[in-house]
Formats: C-alpha cells, structure tokens, sequence
C-alpha cells in the first residue's frame, strides 16, 4: 500500500527520461503504452522522486534533473501485486512535503514544473498505460 512511510533526506541527480519524453500541452499530456524502450511508460516521464501513493511523509529530499523533480501520479485503484488491496491511492492526502527541492526539472515540455500531480497509470490487459 505504500502509505505511512517516511520519505527522509535523500538525493537524486541526473535523472533522464528512457525513450522519447513525455510532451504534450497544459492538461492534455500524452498516452503512452509499454514498448521497447519502456517497460514501465511512465519512465517516459522519469522524475528522481516517484511516488505512487502520497500518503507519506516526504521531508528534506533533493532532486536534480528528470521531467520532474516530485512526480505524484494518480492510481485510481491498487495495481499488481497490492491488487487485493481494495483501495483508491489517489484519495489519500499527503501527510507531510516539507523541506524538499528540486532544480534543472521539467524542461522536456513547455507547461512543466518541478513538482507534478497527475497522470494516470492502469493495468489494461496486464499491460501498464500511463
């Protein structure tokens, strides 16, 4: 479930988008589906910090490079191996953000920024989209 974890002091540098980078205009991005150069196709929108359920405590961290320094994707739903878990990541607040930069983020597309909310990643078919 990924929830009440501490997310403390830590750095990430040089962090670069696998394949073509993710693009698009204000709200309406990109789809991207597994291929060769991404198993994962979020990794399309690499960021040094990825966390995939917010409710965490996310204290003092600094990330440089990537499409994003912070990347806060929506799970509408447990995925892969918490797929028993019947609940909705992306309902749960973050518990803390504090003390956290980020620098030389978000420079792959015209609207981005250093921090990101959004996105969507499901499981189609056992097959990620993001």
């Amino acid at each position: 479930s990924e929830m009440f974890n501490k997310i403390e002091y830590n750095l990430a540098v040089y962090v670069l988008p696998l394949g073509r980078p993710a693009a698009g205009g204000a709200q309406t991005g990109e789809k991207f589906d597994v291929d060769s150069s991404a198993i994962q196709p979020a990794d399309h929108a690499a960021a040094g910090f990825y966390i995939s359920n917010p409710h965490n405590w996310v204290i003092g961290n600094a990330a440089s490079g990537g499409w994003s320094g912070f990347a806060f994707p929506i799970f509408p739903y447990a995925q892969r191996l918490s797929s028993d878990l019947k609940m909705n990541p992306s309902s749960h607040p973050i518990i803390e953000f504090d003390g956290n930069t980020a620098h030389s983020s978000g420079h792959y597309w015209a609207d981005a920024g250093c921090i990101y909310m959004g996105g969507c990643l499901t499981d189609v078919n056992n097959k990620f989209v993001y």
